[in-house]
């Protein structure tokens, strides 16, 4: 579950996961050994039920029609002396449903369509595909756009 797009966010996800493991252990462990009443054994086992299914919830979903995904694209920055590449992370919409290792169809930012495989879901973040084809870019320039009004 973790993402590979943001150093940052991969921690914050990583530890979530961790506390929320452990908050899950702890409250088995009080559940099962505890030495109290009967009511509140069964809140802790009820929480401790509900965490697990906020763990699990994205690999039962999975991705949806309609949902956003995040799929690195290449992109170049042309200046009059020289030419770079660079990997760049761009929002892309499901038009099918899929799960993990499932090529699905995306609707890229500028209109132009493509496969992607769902490499993994998001816990704190949207799910993260790898764009395996696409289609020739519909925008190429801000002239494309047409004459519209502010």
């Amino acid at each position: 579950m973790i993402l590979k797009f943001s150093p940052f966010l991969r921690q914050i996800q990583a530890f979530l996961i961790v506390i929320i493991m452990t908050m899950i252990v702890s409250l088995s462990g009080y559940a099962l050994f505890g030495e109290s009443f009967n009511v509140w054994r069964s809140i802790a086992i009820g929480f401790a039920i509900s965490l697990v299914f906020l763990l699990a919830y994205p690999e039962i979903r999975g991705v949806r029609k309609g949902d956003v995904v995040i799929v690195p694209i290449w992109r170049e920055i042309e200046t009059p002396f020289s030419s770079e590449g660079f990997m760049d992370n761009t929002i892309a919409v499901a038009v099918e449903s899929g799960r993990r290792n499932q090529k699905i169809k995306v609707r890229l930012w500028d209109g132009s369509g493509g496969t992607a495989k769902i490499v993994d879901y998001g816990f704190i973040t949207p799910p993260e595909g790898q764009l395996l084809e696409a289609e020739a870019p519909r925008i190429k320039s801000i002239e494309d756009l047409g004459d519209f009004d502010l």
